[in-house]
């Protein structure tokens, strides 16, 4: 039986380890200075297609977006009954409110299109989601 134990055990935690998300190894604003100097098309490889993009001008801009909904608490009533074999139950659930957080990355190129600013605007966990660590 021990053995059983700790063999479940073990898998618990592994399947909880594979769960877990990690933590950027780099903070976020140092993150963003590497990619300071990288190409359009470096950026698009590393993080995908932008949302928005306007290269009208010799200069241009480009805008990278993840968004998270989130729902406040809920509750649930309800009213049940069952006698002589006939069952019933009437329930409703109010809501809590449910907010969206967003964070917009723009960046800012220049006529070669090499990113020249780079700017965060929303939580830094959601725009933890957009830039990654660039390699050289």
């Amino acid at each position: 039986m021990p053995i059983k134990k700790i063999l479940y055990t073990c898998a618990a935690v592994l399947l909880l380890q594979a769960c877990q998300t990690t933590a950027p190894s780099k903070p976020l604003p140092q993150r963003l200075e590497e990619w300071r100097g990288a190409s359009f098309d470096e950026l698009v490889q590393a993080w995908g297609l932008p949302a928005r993009q306007s290269f009208e001008t010799e200069t241009g801009f480009a805008e990278w977006q993840a968004a998270q909904t989130k729902s406040g608490p809920s509750i649930s009533l309800g009213l049940g009954g069952f006698g002589s074999n006939v069952g019933g139950s009437v329930g409703t659930t109010i809501y809590g409110d449910e907010t969206e957080e967003r964070c917009v990355l723009q960046v800012q190129f220049d006529a070669n299109k090499t990113a020249t600013q780079l700017t965060p605007k929303g939580p830094t966990e959601l725009c933890d989601r957009i830039v990654s660590t660039r390699y050289h």
